[in-house]
């Protein structure tokens, strides 16, 4: 029987050992670290940045010395709706290169069509993606109705807050969570508060009675038994709905409008009064074309969160499971509305920081910082979902 030289087998071995730690190696190199994905980032919306249009801004004067002193700033018009990474590859040197996609529209030299409507000014900020914006409805009641009134103002509010919530549940666009914010002052707010109270997008109706004067012609017969029409004075009341979708930390709204229907109730066998069946249907009607208008609206709007809560290690968005967010995304936090705008200037791409989904709530994400200067964030920086399509 043939035997196998010791050293032969101790070639073999140190072989194998060598394989497995060159093998190991090239996996490490092959997983990107969260340094490497960020910087990949960064890199790419700079280059975006400077493949897109800029607008040059340069400044010269003369200081008290008499020496010329210039400055100049850079600003790119490209409007960056949303960031997705397809993937990360490494160059030729090993560099991390991240293939973005982006949802871009050019600000500089493009104006929009008048006679267009919203929708077609502007691409989906949702096109291929699957968040979805989140608007926190507050439905209030004017102190003007009167007591046996208040039953059937009740069922109002109920029929619209399930029709908007049947509407939003079937669209890609938007959803909706009742917004139960009583009136309470700030310590209040800050014990009380919960996560639908900073959702992106809030939308208060108020709901108020309009009483007006009316002529109704009233048949009667005289004492001949000849008809005819009597002008009786009575009053009609109308249902006035008030709707605002304001945007969190703005003061302009996004939509607003306002709406009377004729109001009337019934009360079967003297049961509690609610609305008629007639004044239902143009409930419904209203609510219908104004879910519409704001639908159109939000398709406009990118879906970017903000942070609530910021901490040293990990922070808080307002956006949770209800806008479509999971564990294990990856999102970018920048510092300001404007940080696309600036990227070009020195210093501005390096204030960002990669975050990655720890927990996920209906209203609320909680974010751990994984890469960049987590000293940095602050409340109300801006979130962008960053992470790779899968």
């Amino acid at each position: 029987m043939m035997t196998r030289p010791q050293s032969l087998v101790r070639v073999s071995a140190a072989s194998v050992l060598a394989l497995g730690l060159l093998g190991a190696s090239a996996f490490a190199q092959s997983v990107p670290s969260p340094e490497e994905k960020l910087e990949a980032i960064r890199h790419g919306l700079v280059q975006a940045a400077m493949d897109g249009p800029t607008r040059v801004h340069s400044t010269a004067w003369v200081d008290s010395k008499g020496s010329l002193q210039e400055s100049s700033s850079f600003r790119t018009g490209l409007l960056v709706r949303g960031v997705r990474v397809q993937s990360y590859e490494r160059d030729s040197q090993g560099q991390l290169v991240a293939d973005l996609r982006m949802q871009t529209q050019s600000s500089i030299g493009q104006a929009p069509d008048a006679k267009a409507g919203p929708s077609a000014q502007c691409k989906s900020a949702l096109a291929g993606g699957r968040l979805q914006h989140v608007i926190g409805l507050e439905i209030s009641t004017a102190p003007d109705w009167k007591v046996d009134e208040l039953p059937a103002v009740r069922a109002v509010e109920s029929q619209i807050l399930h029709q908007w919530r049947g509407t939003a549940n079937g669209s890609v666009v938007w959803r909706v969570a009742l917004n139960n914010r009583t009136a309470r002052s700030a310590y209040q707010e800050a014990l009380l508060g919960s996560s639908v109270d900073h959702a992106p997008w809030q939308a208060k109706l108020i709901l108020r009675p309009v009483v007006q004067p009316v002529t109704s012609l009233v048949p009667m017969r005289n004492l001949n038994n000849e008809g005819h029409l009597v002008a009786v004075p009575t009053v009609e009341t109308l249902l006035q709905l008030e709707l605002t979708l304001t945007g969190r930390n703005q003061f302009e709204p996004l939509y607003a409008a306002q709406a009377q229907i004729k109001w009337s109730t019934d009360r079967p066998n003297w049961d509690v009064p609610r609305p008629s069946e007639d004044a239902q249907a143009l409930l419904a009607a209203q609510l219908q074309g104004w879910a519409q208008e704001v639908q159109q609206r939000l398709t406009c709007e990118q879906v970017q969160p903000q942070v609530v809560v910021s901490g040293r290690d990990s922070v808080r968005i307002n956006a949770g499971s209800l806008a479509g967010v999971r564990v294990g995304d990856e999102w970018l936090l920048t510092g300001g509305k404007n940080y696309i705008q600036q990227i070009l200037e020195p210093g501005v791409a390096a204030q960002s920081v990669l975050a990655k989904v720890q927990n996920v709530g209906e209203h609320y994400a909680q974010l751990q910082l994984v890469a960049g200067p987590r000293d940095a964030v602050q409340r109300n920086w801006r979130a962008w979902p960053a992470e790779t399509l899968r």
